[in-house]
């Protein structure tokens, strides 16, 4: 299932119109237009950044990881999201270490990532969130 196909789904499964689907996700009318579409203002295939992948998960209620394991691989992300200049060394061997693994493996990362944000952002700090780790 493609970004757009999932979000008209979910849409007309909710009574929501793209103007409030957007309000829901923070995300702008057109731009859920576009993705719909699956074509950009430029005409050329829609691509957007992992902040909107995350506001839309947010905006749905699922976590990043499940959201993008609903997609097939016509996903596409903007590599310009991210300014390779702008990483620190921690983060791009972090990186460089991500795309040396099996899918498999990615996929087992993203996961622990999710729940290591969950755990560790809703507190603040770096205190773990013990209704987080169980899962509540």
């Amino acid at each position: 299932m493609t970004l757009g196909e999932f979000i008209k789904s979910y849409r007309h499964e909710h009574g929501l119109s793209k103007r409030a689907f957007a309000i829901q996700t923070g995300v702008s009318v057109q731009q859920i237009s576009n993705i719909e579409n699956g074509v950009g203002n430029n005409g050329k295939p829609m691509t957007s950044t992992m902040k909107t992948y995350k506001k839309i998960a947010d905006g749905i209620g699922m976590s990043e990881v499940d959201f993008l394991s609903l997609l097939n691989d016509n996903v596409l992300v903007n590599p310009s999201s991210v300014n390779p200049s702008e990483l620190t060394a921690d983060e791009t061997a972090l990186l460089d270490a991500y795309r040396e693994l099996s899918d498999q493996g990615k996929q087992y990362v993203l996961q622990t990532v999710d729940l290591a944000r969950r755990v560790y952002m809703k507190s603040g700090d770096c205190t773990p969130d013990v209704d987080a780790i169980r899962g509540a």
